[in-house]
């Protein structure tokens, strides 16, 4: 790699950066850090997480029950 690509961001896939102006990098950065996609990736995290913790409570709490179901009806088909 030539200096003048690593300097340009040419090898990264951002070939904008080397006719970037600074206000248009000001932009990006301001954009960026004002977006609301990364805040909307945290609230589906905490959502998939909320799902997992009542899976893993319900599971906690009705296993031996639901255990108890299946072995019953398992032993209903196997007698008749």
């Amino acid at each position: 790699m030539r200096m003048n690509e690593k300097i340009t961001g040419r090898s990264c896939g951002i070939s904008w950066l080397k006719n970037a102006s600074p206000q248009r990098i000001k932009t990006s950065c301001t954009r960026y850090i004002h977006g609301e996609s990364g805040a909307t990736a945290i609230e589906y995290t905490l959502i998939a997480a909320g799902i997992a913790l009542a899976i893993g409570a319900a599971v906690l709490i009705f296993g031996g029950d639901v255990a108890a179901l299946f072995d019953y009806a398992l032993s209903r088909f196997r007698n008749e």
